[in-house]
């Protein structure tokens, strides 16, 4: 409680919203403790802002809100909390301007696929089944090539709905055992650590990194699909420019221009924008390296 408690006093102006905004979303994604961690890891980078006076915190800033992002994905839960929202009812009922003594229904058509739902369990009972899956033998018996999903239309502000949506919500407490809080950990922890390696190059670059956690977004298969785009990003294409430039330039205005362009395609398109910026990267080392 003692960081969440601090903010006001020790963070500089531009931050503090920010971090006071993400705070109160943490809290309410998950608890108390979660929020606390949220600031320990904004504490490792603002020690990096510390370092290099005259930048205004900005890579704590970009840091600090897509960390937020990140750290409050949409997994099951978060979905059910969603949709049995006080506010949300209200909302509807202005909307679609129902009276008083008139009576609504709220269905919400839901599909999640196999990995959603998996995802909520614990990962100690979900690595060992995924590992089977993906051995020979289970790929010979299993003759199903289609993902599974699980569609359902729960009449949300009935009872049944509602109490199916609302014990969902009651396994909050198995989230950071779960299978997808690992997948998703391990993401956050290689941003981090991408933003802590390319400062040490470029404060510019480290910037660009820490911004490039916006491309993570959506729900199910999209989100699967710009976790990759991030992966392949900073792997594919800030690695080995940064690395060249070290090596052989001892400046990154490349990496920052072709950097900024590989996000430009990866924002507009995602998926077929990360080949075309992979391809872009290649070229331009490979015209380099001629």
């Amino acid at each position: 409680m003692a960081r969440v408690s601090n903010i006001e006093s020790e963070y500089p102006e531009n931050l503090k919203e920010i971090l006071a905004e993400s705070v109160y979303r943490l809290i309410d994604y998950q608890d108390i403790d979660y929020a606390e961690r949220y600031l320990s890891e904004v504490n490792s980078i603002k020690r990096l802002d510390a370092e290099n006076k005259g930048t205004n915190y900005l890579l704590t800033e970009l840091f600090a809100k897509n960390l937020a992002l990140l750290m409050s994905y949409e997994d099951g839960i978060r979905v059910a909390e969603l949709k049995i929202k006080s506010d949300r009812f209200k909302r509807i009922r202005e909307e679609m301007r129902v009276k008083d003594d008139q009576v609504f229904h709220v269905v919400d058509y839901l599909k999640p696929d196999a990995e959603e739902i998996y995802g909520l369990l614990p990962n100690i009972l979900v690595a060992p089944v995924l590992s089977f899956t993906q051995s020979r033998l289970f790929k010979k018996i299993w003759w199903r090539k289609k993902p599974l999903t699980m569609g359902q239309t729960p009449v949300t502000n009935s009872f049944s709905g509602y109490m199916r949506l609302w014990m969902l919500t009651k396994i909050k407490f198995l989230r950071p055992y779960s299978f997808r809080y690992k997948k998703e950990y391990k993401l956050i922890k290689s941003y981090t650590e991408a933003i802590n390696k390319y400062a040490s190059y470029d404060y510019k670059v480290a910037c660009l990194v820490a911004k490039s956690a916006q491309m993570v977004k959506g729900y199910g298969k999209v989100r699967r699909r710009t976790m990759d785009a991030f992966y392949r990003f900073v792997d594919n294409i800030i690695s080995p420019l940064a690395a060249y430039e070290s090596n052989n330039r001892k400046n990154f205005d490349i990496t920052l221009e072709i950097g900024q362009e590989a996000y430009t395609l990866i924002a507009g398109e995602t998926i077929e924008g990360i080949d075309k910026a992979e391809k872009l990267a290649q070229d331009v080392l490979e015209k380099r390296a001629a």
